[in-house]
């Protein structure tokens, strides 16, 4: 999830195996790109400084990585996981 610019929501997706770490695209469809851009709304909302960007890291054994990045002239990521 993108969004350097705030009029425009970018969402892509891919996927790696332990053989090719080549980044294979997944189709993002309409819907995932509204509960992204929901999701973007919610977590900017009332905030002093806003992210602008969200990766999303999920592996076959269900560990789950979510770091947000700000577009700023320091780089700051916050993560959960």
């Amino acid at each position: 999830l993108n969004c350097e610019d705030e009029n425009v929501l970018e969402c892509k997706a891919h996927y790696q195996t332990a053989a090719d770490t080549s980044e294979q695209p997944i189709t993002v469809t309409d819907e995932i790109v509204d509960l992204f851009n929901t999701l973007f709304e919610k977590a900017t909302q009332h905030q002093p400084e806003n992210w602008t960007r969200a990766i999303f890291t999920i592996n076959r054994q269900g560990q789950f990585n979510l770091n947000f990045e700000r577009e700023n002239t320091v780089h700051e990521v916050i993560t959960a996981q």
